[in-house]
């Protein structure tokens, strides 16, 4: 994609790379894992939440994979951690 720079001294293009962001699903459960380990988010908090750490041209991607998981922004975190290891309770 190429911009005409707005400097009306000069007639030079900028060009801009657009690249596009995919997230897999198991990136985003490994993520929301490491933030809940960390204390940096609650298990209980919902989904939507985690938008909070992720760049705002990236999360419509991470919505849309959730999506295609079948996961409801509204839902628990503690859903995306289906594989949680315990250790001895």
């Amino acid at each position: 994609m190429r911009y005409k720079d707005k400097d009306a001294s000069s007639t030079h293009w900028v060009t801009i790379m657009i690249q596009a962001v995919r997230f897999a699903f198991s990136q985003i459960c490994d993520e929301s894992r490491y933030l809940v380990e960390r204390g940096r988010i609650s298990r209980q908090q919902p989904i939507a939440d985690l938008a909070l750490f992720y760049d705002r041209a990236e999360w419509p991607e991470v919505v849309h994979e959730l999506q295609r998981h079948e996961f409801s922004l509204g839902s628990p975190i503690c859903e995306l951690l289906a594989h949680e290891d315990w250790p001895n309770d």
